[in-house]
């Protein structure tokens, strides 16, 4: 290749100079290979940085860094491109196994919330019976909220979080079961958060 052949610039800001070799192509149409001559290696850099921020060199810095660039290239030239080929299907490759794992996390995760809950809301109708029972109100059992409009609300016994969509209702008041066993049963302002 001739010197022509090669690109030459320099950063205004740095005083860096780079040479683009149209041999050495990146597979990202965004991105660029150009060679440092500071570092005297090849370097990944955003496509813009050539088009933008770098102004061609013609004068004798020209011929020291193409003459940099093709000792570089006699010893890498042939391998680099491989290499970075290489490096980036086993970045991706461990990007994908770590993407892989975190989902498994989330997953199993989800699913021992999932159980949790499940088992939390099992239990509501044995803990409402014994806050019952400890209040004196008889048990008339639970029943499926099946509002049409959503509700959330707090707990006036524990302070806790009620949701219509993943709680019962108590019979007898219509209140949502907290995982406490309460209701409003036995309610009076005197007594919240006691």
């Amino acid at each position: 290749m001739s010197v022509e052949e090669y690109w030459v610039g320099e950063r205004s800001d740095s005083a860096g100079l780079w040479l683009y070799d149209q041999r050495i192509q990146h597979d990202d149409p965004a991105k660029i290979y150009a060679f440092d001559f500071r570092s005297r290696s090849m370097r990944e850099y955003p496509r813009e940085l050539a088009r933008d921020k770098l102004q061609v060199v013609t004068d004798g810095r020209r011929d020291d860094v193409v003459a940099a660039y093709r000792e570089w290239f006699k010893l890498n030239g042939d391998k680099f491109v491989e290499l970075e080929r290489e490096k980036r299907r086993q970045a991706e490759e461990q990007e994908h196994a770590r993407l892989e794992r975190e989902e498994k996390r989330r997953a199993t995760e989800k699913e021992l919330r999932q159980r949790i809950e499940q088992q939390r809301r099992d239990d509501l109708p044995r803990r409402h019976r014994a806050y019952l029972e400890r209040h004196g109100f008889a048990d008339r059992g639970v029943i499926c909220v099946e509002d049409a409009k959503h509700r959330t609300t707090q707990c006036w016994y524990c302070g806790g979080h009620l949701d219509s969509t993943q709680f019962v209702a108590c019979t007898s008041c219509r209140w949502l079961i907290c995982y406490c066993g309460a209701c409003g049963c036995g309610y009076s302002r005197d007594r919240a958060g006691r």
